[in-house]
């Protein structure tokens, strides 16, 4: 966090910037929501005809099933699953197209009301949805990824199933799930489950870099808005309320990590920012089960009775502290300053 810069405080101009935008990610965490409903469908065809083909295979499960068949199967069921996956793709990717070019309208109509002044375009933005990575992934590893890990995760079941003896009405039940639980505990789910969390982190990583670009065109500074409930993590509360300089591409941006719903919001840095802790103030007027509850028993009680806020809970990558660290931090500080912890 070596680039953060001074934190600042409260203004109109920066507070009605703030609102829009927050209001703004609303409506993309909703339209979010009707992304996920038009591609993950997509892959469901593929689940259903993977279920067809080994019913169509029954005999051959039951036993009769030699490792040159299981491979032809596995073969078979790879394809589908990679076919499946390429129209999920397909589907996304135009999807991410329009959301870059309506968050590009979004970001130059907002600030042509806001500053009574025409926007610099930045150049060719949807490229940038593939180009920039999000926590470590660029789009296209992301979605083999996604890939490699749902097949995986079949193939381990077939086999797995094969070597039991399981009859193929087993195997399907496996990836399938049981009704008594919804058809929520089979293999299926828990890849569509992923692919839930890639698909509305990855709208959200296309909305931040359309905006982060529109921003270091047009902006001074930019500030990390968090949401601020107990589901908030460690790293995003430390960053709440943090001012970067919009035209610093290494800075920090949303998603931080899968299902981040943390915001990037412009400053006029001629202005006061808003409150630079606006995490640690939320937490301080919370009961002590709601701190307990986001913090965890332990740095619950050192947020209370310590002093300790949120950044000290992490190190200087934003990555939470385990315990025996924090521990070691801690007295390593007060042996800096001289002291005893004992005192």
């Amino acid at each position: 966090m070596a680039n953060k810069k001074k934190k600042k405080n409260g203004s109109d101009k920066n507070n009605a910037l703030r609102d829009a935008q927050l209001r703004h990610q609303i409506g993309i965490q909703r339209h979010a929501s009707a992304i996920v409903l038009s591609v993950i469908p997509l892959l469901d065809n593929g689940d259903q005809q993977i279920v067809d083909l080994l019913r169509q295979r029954t005999p051959t499960l039951e036993g009769n099933f030699d490792s040159s068949r299981r491979l032809g199967l596995l073969r078979q069921i790879k394809q589908i699953n990679h076919d499946s996956y390429q129209e999920y793709v397909d589907e996304l990717r135009s999807q991410l197209d329009d959301l870059a070019q309506y968050e590009l309208d979004f970001q130059s109509n907002l600030y042509s009301d806001m500053e009574d002044d025409d926007p610099d375009i930045p150049d060719d933005v949807s490229s940038l949805i593939y180009t920039t990575p999000f926590f470590g992934y660029l789009f296209a590893q992301a979605m083999q990824a996604q890939e490699d890990a749902k097949f995986r995760l079949i193939q381990q079941t077939i086999q797995r199933g094969i070597a039991s003896g399981d009859s193929a009405d087993d195997i399907i039940t496996e990836l399938t799930g049981t009704a008594g639980a919804n058809y929520r505990d089979g293999d299926f789910n828990t890849a569509r489950t992923s692919a839930d969390r890639v698909t509305r982190t990855t709208i959200n990583h296309a909305a931040s870099v359309v905006a982060g670009a529109f921003f270091g065109s047009n902006y001074d500074s930019v500030q990390w808005v968090a949401t601020l409930d107990t589901d908030t993590c460690m790293e995003c509360a430390d960053l709440d309320g943090e001012v970067f300089d919009a035209s610093d591409d290494a800075r920090p941006r949303p998603p931080a990590h899968l299902n981040c719903r943390c915001d990037e919001v412009p400053v006029d840095s001629s202005e006061d920012a808003g409150d630079p802790d606006r995490f640690d103030n939320w937490l301080g007027n919370q009961t002590a089960a709601v701190q307990d509850e986001a913090l965890g028993p332990t740095r619950g009680k050192l947020f209370r009775d310590g002093g300790l806020t949120v950044d000290r809970f992490v190190d200087v990558r934003g990555n939470q502290l385990t315990l025996d660290q924090l521990r070691k931090r801690e007295a390593d500080a007060f042996k800096l300053a001289g002291l005893d912890q004992e005192d």
